[in-house]
C-alpha cells in the first residue's frame, strides 16, 4: 500500500472557534471527574483507493468536536473540506483455541472492552510516511499495552476498515496462549478472555467506539488465522 502525506488547510476561523469551546467544556468535564486529556496531532484519512492512501494531520480537538456535532453537520455549517475520518490501529490478539484477549475499562453501568491499539498519532518527530509506519505503530502499542515480545511471524495485517468517522488499520497477533497476566494495566483496569462470539453478544461485555467500528468486518467477513479452513491475513 503507497501512503501519500497531504498538507492542506481544513480549518477557518468561525470552525476554530467553537471547537474551542467545546474543548474548553470538555477540559473542565474530565477535570472534574479526574480524567486526564491532552490535545496533539493525529493522522486523517483525506482520500483512499484499493492500493493508496493520502493522509493528513488534524488535532484531537477536532475529534472531541465529533462528540458533539454530526461530521455532515459539521460540514455544512463551517463549510469545511474535510471529513473527519480519523485513523486509529487495532490489533486482536487471538490464541489457537481462536480466544481473544482485550482489555477493559468499568464504568456505572456495563464494563467496557478493548483492542490493543489507539489512534494514530504524530509524535517524537516520527512522520508516517509508508506502510512498514503503520506496521511499526502497531508493534509499538503492541509492546506498551502488553508483556507480548513480539514474533514478527505472529503479526498479520488482515485490512483496512472504514465506518463512520473511523478509519482502522486491523492487525491479528497470534499467540499459543492467552496468559492472565498478559497485559499491563494502565489504560486497561482489567482483562477479559472471550470467544469471537461474545465481542458484541453484550450479555456481559460493551465494546467501545473503536471496537464497534469493525463490527460488520468482524462477524461477517473475519477468519482468524488459526482457522485452517480459510487464512485472510496480508502480508506487508
Amino acid at each position: 500500500m503507497i501512503v501519500k502525506n497531504i498538507k492542506k488547510n481544513i480549518y477557518n476561523k468561525k470552525y476554530l472557534k467553537d471547537r474551542e469551546v467545546v474543548w474548553d467544556n470538555k477540559l473542565k468535564d474530565c477535570k472534574d471527574k479526574g480524567i486526564p486529556l491532552w490535545n496533539g496531532s493525529v493522522y486523517y484519512l483525506d482520500k483512499f483507493a484499493k492500493d493508496s492512501i493520502s493522509i493528513g494531520l488534524c488535532e484531537y480537538k477536532d475529534l472531541v468536536f465529533l462528540e458533539v456535532k454530526k461530521v455532515k453537520d459539521l460540514k455544512e455549517e463551517y463549510n469545511l473540506n474535510f471529513d473527519f475520518i480519523y485513523i486509529n490501529v487495532q490489533v486482536l490478539i487471538v490464541d489457537k483455541q481462536c480466544k481473544y484477549l482485550f482489555g477493559t475499562k468499568h464504568h456505572k453501568d456495563y464494563i467496557e472492552i478493548i483492542s490493543v491499539g489507539g489512534t494514530l498519532r504524530f509524535e517524537d518527530g516520527n512522520q508516517i510516511e509508508k506502510f512498514e509506519d503503520i506496521v511499526d505503530y502497531a508493534k509499538k502499542e503492541i509492546s506498551i499495552e502488553t508483556k507480548i515480545k513480539i514474533d514478527l511471524d505472529s503479526l498479520k495485517y488482515k485490512d483496512m476498515i472504514i465506518d463512520s468517522s473511523i478509519c482502522t488499520f486491523l492487525f491479528e497477533y497470534n499467540i499459543d496462549v492467552i496468559e492472565d497476566n498478559l497485559l499491563n494495566i494502565g489504560e486497561f483496569d482489567g482483562f477479559v478472555i472471550i470467544e469471537k462470539s461474545e465481542i458484541f453478544s453484550e450479555n456481559k461485555f460493551m465494546a467501545g467506539a473503536r471496537l464497534k467500528s469493525l463490527q460488520d468486518f468482524l462477524v461477517n467477513r473475519y477468519v482468524p488465522k488459526n482457522n485452517k479452513k480459510r487464512n485472510n491475513g496480508k502480508r506487508y
